[in-house]
């Protein structure tokens, strides 16, 4: 998930349900700038989920194995 922050809250506080063992997406990527610049995590900026496929998935990556086809043939 991206940006679990907001959802754990909400499952926490109203139905008393606390996530464990949840793979943040945000977090993982505050750690890897972390690691690769040096700044403070309080100093890192929060990125969307959009801009964190442009980074890791250019566009071209992403677009590379879509091809035009008939509804009627099936994905490979």
């Amino acid at each position: 998930m991206h940006d679990i922050k907001r959802v754990a809250n909400v499952l926490a506080h109203q139905y008393s349900v606390n996530m464990r063992n949840v793979f943040d997406t945000q977090i993982a990527h505050a750690v890897l700038q972390h690691e690769k610049f040096g700044k403070p995590f309080n100093e890192l900026r929060a990125i969307s989920f959009l801009n964190l496929q442009r980074v890791y998935y250019p566009q071209s990556i992403m677009m590379s194995d879509l091809s035009p086809r008939k509804l009627s043939q099936p994905i490979k």
